[in-house]
C-alpha cells in the first residue's frame, strides 16, 4: 500500500463547467460515435432526467464511451414509463437489437446494438436512487472526476471536477462501501489518489472489504 501514498499537489476549486444548449444532440459535447444511442434516449417528457458519471468523463474527454452509459430519473413512476417507451421505441426499429443483461435492485442493464454498423452499448437504468434535480445527481457520486452529468441540454459539473480531471487527480468527497473497488478501477485509468484520498478510503468504517468470486475491478 506504499506505493499509494505517494505525495501530489491539492488544487484550488474552479468553477462549474457548461456548455451551449444542445437540443437533439446537435452540438458537439456527446460524441459522434455515441450520439445514435443517446438520441434514442430523448423521448420528449419522458426523457431521463440525466446522464451522469464515466459516459459524460469520456465524452467530456472527446472519447466514444468505453463503459457503462447510465441514466438518472426523478422517480419510479419516470424510470418505468421511461424503460416501456424506450423498449418500445427500440423493439419498432429495425436498426436497433436491445436485450436485459442483469437486473438487480440497484438498476436494470442493457445491452444495445447498432445492426446497421455493429456497434454495443452498454446501458443502465438507475433506480437505486431517484433525485429532484441534476445537482443531486452530481453530489451523490464519491469521486469528484465522475461528477459529472449531461441532461440533453447542458452539462453539469462539480467545482472540483475540471481541475482534478485535468491533473489526473483522484479524491473521494464520500466513501461508499465500494470505493475501495472504485479507487483501484480509477488508479487503472491514470488517475493518482492525493494521500488525503487514501487515508480517507483505508480508515473509512463504510468501506466493505469483504472479496467474493464476483468481485471486479473494471
Amino acid at each position: 500500500m506504499a506505493i499509494l501514498s505517494n505525495v501530489f499537489n491539492i488544487f484550488d476549486v474552479t468553477p462549474s463547467t457548461t456548455y451551449p444548449k444542445q437540443p437533439k444532440l446537435d452540438g458537439q459535447f456527446v460524441h459522434p460515435e455515441d450520439r445514435w444511442i443517446v438520441d434514442r434516449f430523448y423521448i420528449r417528457k419522458h426523457t431521463p432526467l440525466c446522464i451522469a458519471g464515466g459516459a459524460c468523463l469520456a465524452w467530456y474527454q472527446n472519447r466514444p464511451v468505453d463503459s457503462d452509459i447510465d441514466l438518472y430519473f426523478t422517480n419510479h413512476a419516470h424510470y418505468e414509463i421511461f424503460k416501456e417507451k424506450v423498449l418500445e421505441r427500440t423493439s419498432s426499429d429495425v436498426d436497433v437489437v436491445c436485450r436485459t443483461v442483469t437486473t438487480s435492485d440497484n438498476a436494470i442493464t442493457y445491452r444495445v446494438t447498432n445492426t446497421k454498423t455493429g456497434k454495443e452499448w452498454t446501458v443502465q437504468l438507475i433506480k437505486k436512487s431517484y433525485y429532484s434535480n441534476v445537482q443531486s445527481v452530481i453530489d451523490d457520486f464519491d469521486i469528484t472526476v465522475c461528477k459529472i452529468a449531461f441532461d440533453f441540454d447542458k452539462v453539469f459539473t462539480s467545482s472540483t471536477f475540471a481541475i482534478d480531471e485535468r491533473n489526473k487527480e483522484l479524491r473521494f468527497d464520500n466513501v461508499s462501501p465500494q470505493s475501495h473497488k472504485r479507487l483501484v478501477k480509477y488508479m487503472s485509468y491514470g488517475y493518482q489518489p492525493t494521500p488525503e484520498t487514501f487515508e480517507l478510503v483505508c480508515n473509512s468504517k463504510n468501506v466493505d472489504w469483504t472479496l467474493t468470486g464476483a468481485d471486479h475491478y473494471a
